[in-house]
């Protein structure tokens, strides 16, 4: 070979080498990830799902705070009922004591 062909072919195989290294690394130095730029609907996708997800957790602890609710309003009421029960109970029985 030339010189200046040689000299060619070394500067391009530099410059392949160069970018090949270029491109493994960030420009901290660090190795780079597979994929660093993630488009704009796999973010908006991933943002959906996780939006998704946290409304399904606030509607399922809406539902265990209604559930409750309910329980202790259906308890209250029962025993509101047996007091009441009791009551007449009681005067049934002071009335027949009394005559």
């Amino acid at each position: 070979m030339k010189p200046l062909t040689l000299n060619i072919f070394l500067l391009i195989t530099l410059i392949l080498l160069l970018d090949k290294h270029y491109n493994e690394k960030h420009s901290f130095g660090v190795l780079a990830d597979p994929e660093p730029y993630r488009s704009a609907a796999v973010i908006a996708a991933e943002a959906r799902a996780r939006a998704r997800a946290i409304e399904a957790e606030n509607r399922a602890r809406r539902a265990r705070l209604e559930a409750e609710a309910r329980a202790r309003r259906l308890e209250a009421e029962a025993r509101a009922r047996r007091i009441e029960a009791e009551a007449r109970a009681n005067a049934a029985r002071q009335f027949i004591l009394y005559f």
